[in-house]
């Protein structure tokens, strides 16, 4: 029952002074602050400080827990039926602040708010629900967020989009300041039996994604004028299709699709490296693929890499009768991205045998489309046991904050500081 299905980092904007135990001894580069939602539909807000150990000390730093505070729906009501959090979402608003958006199997989307007259320590909950949207389709997977439009200074329109998986549809909600959230549009995905998905088209994860035009010169000045925005709109779901919408103007009407054949089953993740303008997928094949996201036209995939030919010493434990033998596909289920630069990226992966991988993205070639994917480091958290049920051991969530990655598993949360100049 404390198995963490999500993780959310926090801006350095929550840090506050007076919620920090010791204040004076803790450096803020150590600092975690972040978003948990579990298996049994609980949200909590953890901040935590890291203390490192002598270099030659194998041991693991030293973890001080400064502050939980509980998210309690309609003041501390209790669920009849727990529902687990599967996708967490921040939304800025006016005036420095920010709701959390979270998305559970009741279908809905909660929106919380933070009371800041109120204090964890005065021993009631500092947040409380704002709305609900929904219901949707089926469960609430993943949620993702419209970009800003860089060519505007308009401070005083903050208006946002939010994307919701709801089956096989996307739903477009319109807010602005987060003063109320209205259902605006559905995107749908339609099965499609050439590409092989007959059985189900439900969407798993999402993504947005600048939208970088290869012939850029040739924007003309018609569109500049006319303060022409587009960005992709990216889904990954049970048929193995990776999605592609572009939106322009927040115009969803006339978004065009375009998809392609991604993995071979589900896809659990993605990810937008931005330096690099590619995206990153990852599924229950195994496999890690970059994907060029530089064309109006369509999107391919220029790199990938099977985790199985690397990692011959993990073994997937999902399936209770192969635990004691190697077997043919490692299960990867959660990403994220850890370190980027120009022309290269770092990303953290989860996987459904309880490890957790480290890969570097790179540009080949400068100002090229050749990528590559290595596979750097491994590091088991969850080891299973006899009495675990089916997934006992799986890494549900990962995120990273300071050069931490954040891991959230089904038994409950674990901090890996990797170093970086020693794996590559």
């Amino acid at each position: 029952g404390i198995g963490v299905t999500r993780i959310l980092p926090c801006g350095h904007d929550v840090f506050l002074g007076d919620r920090i135990r010791n204040p004076d001894d803790v450096d803020e580069d150590n600092l975690l602050s972040f978003y948990v939602g579990t298996k049994r539909g609980k949200m909590k807000k953890i901040t935590m400080s890291t203390t490192r150990k002598a270099r030659d000390d194998d041991d693991d730093d030293d973890v001080n827990i400064e502050c939980i505070e509980d998210m309690e729906e309609d003041g501390g009501s209790k669920r009849k039926t727990p529902y687990p959090i599967f996708s967490l979402m921040t939304l800025p608003i006016h005036h420095h602040h920010h709701h959390v958006l979270s998305g559970s199997g009741d279908r809905y989307i909660t929106i919380w708010e933070q009371d800041t007259q109120k204090h964890p320590n005065d021993g009631v909950s500092p947040w409380r629900t704002k709305a609900k949207l929904g219901p949707h389709t089926g469960w609430v997977k993943d949620l993702a967020s419209s970009l800003p439009n860089p060519n505007r200074n308009d401070q005083d329109n903050d208006e946002n989009f939010i994307f919701s998986i709801g089956c096989n549809c996307i739903e477009v909600w319109r807010t602005i300041n987060g003063e109320s959230y209205d259902h605006i549009h559905k995107l749908m995905i339609d099965s499609s039996v050439e590409m092989g998905s007959t059985l189900s088209s439900d969407i798993l994860c999402l993504a947005t994604s600048p939208s970088y035009n290869s012939n850029a010169q040739q924007t003309s000045e018609q569109e500049k004028q006319q303060d022409h925005h587009s960005y992709y709109l990216l889904a990954g779901g049970v048929d193995g299709r990776i999605h592609q919408w572009t939106i322009c103007n927040n115009s969803f009407l006339d978004a065009k699709v375009v998809y392609a054949p991604g993995h071979d089953g589900r896809v659990n993740a993605l990810l937008v490296c931005g330096d690099l303008r590619a995206a990153v997928s990852i599924g229950n094949d195994g496999l890690v693929k970059c994907w060029k996201l530089d064309c109006n036209e369509s999107f391919s995939s220029v790199c990938s890499i099977n985790v199985n030919d690397e990692c011959h010493s993990v073994q997937d434990t999902t399936n209770q009768e192969a635990k004691t033998e190697e077997v043919s596909t490692i299960k990867l289920t959660c990403s994220c991205i850890l370190f980027e630069q120009q022309d290269l990226a770092i990303i953290g992966i989860g996987t459904a045998c309880g490890k957790v991988l480290l890969a570097e993205i790179s540009r080949v070639v400068k100002s090229d489309d050749v990528m590559s994917i290595t596979l750097l480091d491994e590091r088991a958290f969850v080891e299973s046991s006899s009495s675990d049920s089916i997934g006992g051991c799986s890494i549900h969530s990962i995120a990273s904050q300071n050069n931490h990655i954040i891991i959230g598993h089904s038994k409950g949360i674990s901090i890996w500081e990797p170093d970086l100049h020693t794996i590559r």
